[in-house]
């Protein structure tokens, strides 16, 4: 569900993508990020830029690079990013500057490291740093949300009714792209709102669905959403050992595809007897996708047709196979699993960064005949 590593390749088709926007999420100007919960106040960071080390700093030398080397206009660069951004005429960047720099100050706030940290969970694996408190992380889901609200403000100046003429916007790519490549390392690749969360969390429970699997957690960003907003316990696993902030406990693993059980044996209470019918111990529980790589790797494939659960959740591209797009998730064999074997309950616009199309969905498996 997140990213240790910058987003390989360009951006899709041109500077902003060739896709034709999707329909307007309820509540949204433009194509989606709607209903999102209430937003904080502008961080006032200026102070902190002159004395906070760490993540946040180097989120604003980049910026301050890029700006330097394609800024439209010269700049005074002795100001700060979001400064700057408003004289070259785009709040919408600056406000969107202004949120991704307080997340990474947070991140700064919460980092520990990982060496010395790190807990022996069985079997060679281990357990990442530690996870902060449901306070920390409580104040921390405020800021990502005024982050969600931001975004949809560029997406709508890029997308929107009246979005702005190119010629205004093709220097922002470089930006979207190093901050979007700090987010998806902190957080995750894919942007999963509260109250998505919550309407899916509650349908999961009308089939009597109790927890997910995350196998790809990354961070574990998503799998903290669906514990404490959306009352699900979570088993999140990664092969990554180095994270900045573990946002609940990541079970670090050789490989997700290998761990017996789902990695259920891992929660308080499990009963060793019960894991032994793995059909039977996953039967209240969702197989959380989001994101899988895109071929040539096929672990998202393989998981997915492990998988003898019931439910499965993805959170990335479907591509149109029509038109031969593959989207940059899953892949085409991925997606044609999902088509053969799968059926939706339902689809959830979620907010994006400009150019990607990735939406949340949640499918019932296909009766066998």
């Amino acid at each position: 569900a997140a990213a240790m590593a910058p987003l390989a390749g360009p951006w899709p088709q041109h500077a902003w993508g060739a896709r034709a926007p999707r329909p307007p999420a309820p509540g949204c100007c433009c194509r989606c990020g709607g209903g999102l919960a209430p937003t904080a106040p502008a961080p006032n960071t200026t102070e902190g830029a002159r004395s906070a080390p760490g993540l946040a700093e180097r989120l604003r030398r980049e910026t301050l690079l890029l700006l330097e080397r394609g800024a439209p206009a010269p700049l005074p660069l002795q100001h700060q990013p979001g400064e700057l951004l408003e004289v070259l005429g785009a709040p919408e960047l600056a406000e969107l500057f202004a949120r991704v720099e307080a997340l990474a100050l947070a991140v700064d706030d919460l980092m520990v490291e990982a060496d010395g940290n790190s807990t022996d969970a069985g079997d060679g694996s281990t357990a990442g740093p530690a996870v902060p408190s449901a306070e920390e992380t409580a104040q921390v889901r405020v800021d990502f949300a005024s982050f969600l609200q931001a975004l949809e403000g560029v997406v709508c100046a890029v997308f929107g009714p009246q979005a702005l003429p190119l010629a205004r916007t093709q220097w922002w790519v470089p930006l979207l792209l190093r901050w979007r490549y700090h987010i998806c390392s902190l957080f995750s690749w894919g942007l999963l709102p509260e109250n998505v969360v919550v309407e899916v969390a509650a349908l999961l429970r009308t089939h009597g669905v109790v927890g997910v699997v995350d196998p790809l957690a990354g961070s574990g960003w998503h799998a903290r959403l669906w514990q404490d907003v959306g009352g699900l316990a979570a088993v999140a696993l990664d092969a990554y050992p180095v994270r900045p902030v573990a946002w609940t406990e990541v079970v670090v693993v050789a490989d997700s595809r290998q761990v017996s059980g789902w990695g259920l044996r891992w929660l308080p209470g499990a009963s060793t007897a019960d894991l032994h019918e793995t059909d039977s111990a996953v039967a209240a529980w969702a197989l959380y996708l989001s994101w899988p790589p895109h071929t040539p790797e096929t672990v998202g494939l393989d998981l997915l047709q492990k998988w003898p659960g019931r439910f499965l959740l993805y959170l990335g591209e479907r591509g149109d196979a029509d038109e031969g797009e593959e989207g940059l998730t899953g892949g085409r064999s991925f997606l044609d699993a999902i088509a053969r074997d799968w059926e939706p309950l339902g689809i959830w616009a979620i907010p994006c960064w400009p150019g990607f199309e990735d939406d949340l969905t949640l499918y019932i498996r296909k009766p066998t005949t």
